[in-house]
């Protein structure tokens, strides 16, 4: 799964949880962590890998398990 990809999964959670009603500090976590995402310069599957993914700053710890399950499997 590339980086487009999983920004636009991370971006569809965001308006999932904003139309839930769920805190907006949590959509908006995913809205950044999807633009973060996409603005990479790295490869998003090393940074897994690596498991480095955590050092990207606005990635969280909810977000790295978040990206490493959709790179890994192709599904949440």
């Amino acid at each position: 799964m590339d980086r487009k990809e999983i920004a636009q999964i991370l971006t569809e959670i965001g308006t999932m949880l904003e139309l839930l009603g769920e805190s907006p500090f949590k959509s908006r976590a995913y809205y950044n962590g999807a633009r973060t995402v996409e603005l990479l310069t790295e490869d998003i599957e090393e940074l897994v890998r690596q498991d480095r993914l955590k050092e990207v700053r606005g990635i969280g710890k909810a977000l790295d398990e978040k990206i490493k399950e959709l790179v890994n499997t192709g599904r949440l």
